[in-house]
């Protein structure tokens, strides 16, 4: 059986302990509480995740408002399955899932690391303005 042939997506959000494996997995374990991440999945307009033999070895997920502000979030591969075009397939399923939500002139919009600048742009994402910026905030840990 190939990589390709044990890979089953499906449309859903990844659960807590799915998303905080993923994390660890890649070494972003500390980009949030227990509690941080509850809140954040809750606000999961759409998600893919990628199983292979009973274990999640991907996720992908929007937030938004479901009809025109779509962000893609977590986009990420365990390390051992990298290299398998999992990514690829993920972002496909979300795009999918967010066209058949979106509005007449919705836009679906991204960070992206620079190590994955290009298959974000395989996937038609531009760099274009408005400028994108962002500011931390802390409001305190509930």
């Amino acid at each position: 059986m190939s990589a390709d042939e044990d890979l089953e997506l499906l449309d859903r959000p990844p659960t807590a302990i799915e998303h905080r494996e993923l994390f660890d997995a890649v070494g972003w374990g500390d980009h949030m509480t227990d509690h941080e991440r509850d809140v954040s999945l809750r606000a999961s307009v759409v998600g893919v995740i990628a199983r292979s033999r009973g274990q999640t070895v991907g996720m992908a997920r929007v937030l938004g408002d479901g009809i025109h502000y779509f962000g893609v979030h977590d986009v990420v591969v365990h390390p051992d399955r990298q290299g398998e075009q999992i990514a690829e397939r993920l972002l496909e399923r979300l795009i999918q899932l967010v066209t058949e939500r979106a509005g007449a002139r919705a836009r679906l919009e991204l960070f992206a690391s620079d190590e994955a600048v290009e298959l974000y742009r395989g996937f038609g994402f531009t760099e274009r303005g408005p400028l994108g910026m962002s500011r931390a905030v802390h409001l305190g840990v509930r």
